[in-house]
């Protein structure tokens, strides 16, 4: 680089070379013979010293090394140039975020609170010149310049990229905030921080799990916790508490799945009710999730019995007299008890004083009986309920059927009272099937362990289970006004392996078949006796019926009364 030219006055004398850049050694050929070609240097330090010092202009001279001999002699056309490659530094980063958790850039009284120590930074970088650039990513103790993480300059990516960089573990405390910042390199030249202000506080502390109650007014059905209620298009409700405490946002939910999809957010006193109308019977779960601004969550399971579909079969027996006992299933056609020599008594429910109104037939245990036309198919699953109250004079004089349905040559079913059980001195309760519609076949039974008691109530429910291949019993002990039972059914099971068949005889109430004969005639009092065809009951179902619930105390949604507490209180 030379001094300024000044017109005519500046010749090789005066014009001094102030900064020396480079020399180019090119021979010449002989006659010019080269003419045309370009020669070249670097002036990169010139054009440094006028960019730094802000000259106007800047003045480059070319001579040779030696001025003196003819060997150096050249001549140039008019169309020389300077050439500049400028490198700025990158832009400020921007974009700058949390993706994981997804939390965007915010500070002060907007910092947002995430459940993470391990949290993922984003950023986007470019450079005005479009070449690589470089991000590095850095973490402060909010209102402070301490570091407390960095990423370490990341590799290189073009223009315009994302870059992403995870804060190691052990770097971040539960309950501090912090301040995040990232700034970007060419390799040569810095962007210096990203402008946005992005800060966080680290909060992974679970919030209180939700508390959940069934609403007890305004609705058709209470779903209690554990217990049989309602049943399918009687609506209820629940209300999602989470206490005193503050930190719950919003609490999310769902009946019978672990896809919380349903949200709803609690009130000023913390609370939020939500609605449940049941579409099928059975076991249902409640499952609640108490989320934080963070998005911590801690859940709650509620399980509850939806009362099941109506009975096919319901003989409440409570005429009182006359030869008939009508069906009040609503099902199909009715099929009334034909009464065949049987008395009318008091019923459970008449004894314990829930409903005065309650009879019972009274069987003699020689020829009384009550038939209909068959109702269950055996071949399929079902269910018999009854409530029962045996002689007690004839606990060890033989066996006695109380319900049954017969086939040809034997009882399809039959729910009934053995004198000889393994491990009992009075006998015992049972639930029995035949393998078959033949003479001298064999029976798949399954007996209770509940000590048989003469002159008392008790409740039976005899099942087929045709998916797991089993009979069932579930005996349920309901005492004396005096000294009532617990209301609690003892359940018993076992395999079947026997081919299913159908009775397609009459269902019958005090007595059973075997091999063609009537026999096992039963000595004592039936009531309520119920039949639910193709399905197996809750066990929430078979408590709340021991316990005294009859068929509409189901279908209406409400408590049932207890007939082993006095009035039902």
């Amino acid at each position: 680089m030379t001094d300024s030219i000044a017109g005519s006055a500046s010749n090789w004398s005066n014009l001094r070379f102030s900064v020396y850049q480079a020399n180019v050694t090119a021979p010449q050929g002989d006659a010019c013979s080269d003419a045309g070609v370009r020669r070249g240097w670097n002036v990169l330090a010139g054009v440094k010293v006028a960019a730094d010092s802000n000259y106007g202009s800047m003045t480059f001279g070319l001579k040779a090394n030696n001025e003196t001999t003819s060997s150096g002699y050249k001549t140039y056309k008019n169309d020389a140039r300077l050439t500049i490659v400028y490198n700025r530094p990158p832009n400020k980063p921007t974009g700058v975020k949390l993706s994981s958790p997804s939390v965007a850039c915010a500070s002060g009284t907007s910092r947002p609170k995430i459940a993470s120590t391990t949290p993922t930074l984003t950023a986007v970088v470019t450079d005005p010149d479009g070449g690589t650039v470089q991000a590095h990513f850095q973490i402060v103790q909010a209102g402070t310049s301490t570091e407390v993480w960095n990423s370490g300059t990341l590799a290189g990516k073009a223009s315009g990229s994302s870059f992403s960089a995870t804060v190691s573990a052990g770097k971040l405390v539960n309950g501090q905030s912090y301040q995040y910042r990232v700034t970007a390199t060419d390799g040569s030249k810095w962007s210096g921080w990203s402008t946005a202000l992005c800060e966080f506080t680290v909060d992974t502390s679970k919030p209180v799990a939700p508390v959940i109650t069934p609403v007890r007014t305004g609705v058709a059905a209470i779903y209690d916790e554990d217990v049989e209620r309602g049943g399918v298009g009687f609506a209820g409700k629940f209300t999602l508490s989470r206490g005193t405490s503050t930190d719950v946002k919003s609490f999310s939910y769902a009946f019978n799945s672990t896809t919380l999809s349903s949200t709803v957010v609690p009130d000023a006193s913390g609370n939020a009710v939500i609605s449940f109308t049941p579409t099928a019977a059975g076991a249902t779960t409640l499952t609640a999730r108490s989320v934080d601004e963070a998005g911590n969550t801690s859940e709650t399971t509620y399980k509850f019995d939806v009362g099941a579909a109506k009975e096919d079969g319901i003989w409440m027996l409570d005429e009182g007299d006359g030869a008939s006992a009508a069906d009040t299933s609503g099902v199909g056609t009715a099929r009334s008890l034909t009464v065949s020599g049987a008395a009318w008594t008091e019923g459970p429910h008449a004894l314990f004083g829930s409903r005065p109104s309650d009879q019972a037939l009274d069987f003699d245990g020689s020829d009384d009986f009550a038939s209909t036309g068959p109702i269950i198919d055996a071949k399929d699953s079902f269910v018999v309920s009854a409530y029962v109250w045996l002689n007690a004079e004839k606990l060890t004089t033989g066996t006695y059927t109380a319900v049954s349905q017969d086939g040809v040559a034997q009882s399809g079913f039959h729910l009934s009272y053995l004198p000889s059980c393994t491990g009992t001195t009075t006998g015992c309760w049972s639930f029995g099937m035949k393998n078959a519609d033949a003479t001298g076949a064999a029976s798949t039974t399954v007996t209770s362990s509940v000590p048989v008691v003469g002159d008392q109530w008790v409740h039976l429910v005899g099942a087929h289970d045709l998916t797991t291949k089993s009979v069932k019993l579930w005996v349920c002990e309901i005492g004396t006004p005096s000294a009532p039972g617990a209301g609690s059914p003892v359940a018993s099971s076992s395999a079947r392996s026997a081919t299913p068949w159908s009775a397609t005889g009459a269902f019958v109430l005090g007595r059973g078949l075997a091999d063609g004969v009537s026999t096992n005639w039963w000595p004592g009092r039936i009531d309520n006796v119920r039949v639910f065809s193709g399905e197996i009951l809750s066990e929430g179902k078979i408590r709340r019926m021991c316990q005294g619930a009859e068929a509409q105390d189901f279908t209406t949604g409400l408590d049932a009364l207890d007939p082993t507490t006095e009035n039902g209180e």
